[in-house]
């Protein structure tokens, strides 16, 4: 059988498991998701970083429409480790964006780890929130995310000589795009329960 299809099934398989966990953690709470596909991630000088780049996004389940909104992911994290490599990204931060102005932003709570699996990677992390508005005004201050990234095409030499690029797949709407779209890229939000 085909090495890489064999790895890619078990990146998929962990992602997909790591959704379902996040989901069944909080059962009893309410759980936004907030998806996206189609973003390209660059990895140059110890910084894993997405700028500006067109997104499709999914809040719910539900596709947000397009037809007048331009949907854009930025995200920046110094990555230990280097590109081909397991590590931790600190520092991260994100925002999603409707035609500039951020809908959905959030800091890592906790170091993010960063898993590989052949050219495939994994970010699965925590983070607070500091803005959600309309159409996510439903997210969460807090909760886990993950990301799922393949198609590494950089330097194999870890460490902040490392440079090149991470595609995000598959696209939204595509057979695999599954559990969430959690292998396409997705913020899971949990609400946590008060305590008395």
């Amino acid at each position: 059988m085909n090495r890489n299809r064999l790895l890619n099934g078990l990146f998929v398989g962990v992602l997909t498991s790591v959704s379902l966990l996040l989901s069944a953690g909080s059962a009893s709470a309410t759980v936004h998701s907030l998806s996206f596909s189609g973003e390209v991630f660059q990895y140059s000088a110890g910084v894993l970083s997405s700028t500006n780049a067109t997104v499709l996004l999914s809040y719910d389940h539900s596709p947000l429409p397009n037809s007048t909104h331009n949907y854009t992911l930025d995200l920046t994290g110094n990555l230990s480790g280097g590109g081909t490599t397991n590590g931790l990204l600190t520092n991260m931060n994100f925002q999603f964006k409707d035609n500039g102005n951020v809908i959905f932003s959030g800091v890592e709570a906790a170091p993010v780890q960063f898993h590989v699996v052949g050219n495939s990677a994994a970010l699965l992390g925590e983070y607070t929130n500091g803005v959600a508005i309309s159409p996510v005004a439903g997210m969460a201050p807090s909760g886990s995310f993950s990301i799922g990234l393949s198609g590494w095409n950089g330097v194999t030499t870890s460490g902040s000589g490392s440079g090149g690029t991470f595609t995000v797949v598959p696209e939204a709407g595509s057979s695999a795009a599954m559990a969430m779209l959690i292998v396409g890229g997705c913020v899971v939000g949990v609400r946590r329960r008060r305590t008395k």
